[in-house]
């Protein structure tokens, strides 16, 4: 059921895993990396078209000094930090607890349970939007930190999905 380690694989397996590996990971990183080159050059450079080369004018200092005097930038990275910071808890606390549970309990709907976990992950959030949304504008969460919080922690998809549904039984709006 489980892959065997890559050690036990045959040769040109493991020779083929050692070569595609750090050919996936550069190709994985490559935007990235664009963005980070982009981000210190200058913008004669970037009129010039260079896009792939390295920098001719290396202006760090500078360009980020204009980005955070020019635009409310701090504010951003702030409003990232108590975005993220409860979301990825949340997501981890769940996720944790849900995880052992699940691995160290037998119980009747223990596969049932871990079935809806991996299918939540199948359901568009598209789907979702609308029936979140008069969720939150019930519960009074709508435009709150709290709110986003919660709707970024991954641990909420099989959670906010049962949510929709039973609500939409409870509370049902004509």
């Amino acid at each position: 059921m489980y892959p065997q380690p890559i050690e036990k694989s045959g040769r040109f397996t493991n020779i083929s895993y050692r070569v595609a590996l750090p050919i996936a990971i550069v190709l994985w990183l490559l935007p990235l990396i664009a963005v980070m080159m982009t981000s210190i050059r200058s913008m004669e450079d970037i009129n010039k078209g260079n896009y792939w080369g390295w920098p001719t004018d290396i202006q760090f200092i500078e360009n980020y000094t204009q980005v955070f005097t020019a635009t409310p930038m701090g504010q951003y990275l702030l409003n990232s930090l108590i975005i993220t910071l409860p979301a990825v808890a949340g997501a981890v606390a769940l996720s944790t607890l849900a995880g052992f549970a699940l691995a160290k309990y037998n119980f009747k709907a223990n596969i049932w349970i871990f079935a809806m976990f991996i299918a939540g992950n199948f359901v568009p959030f598209q789907i979702l939007m609308i029936p979140v949304r008069d969720l939150t504008i019930t519960f009074g969460l709508y435009d709150t930190h709290w709110l986003l919080s919660f709707s970024m922690s991954r641990s909420k998809r099989v959670f906010a999905r049962c949510l929709c549904v039973t609500s939409s039984l409870v509370f049902q709006t004509h």
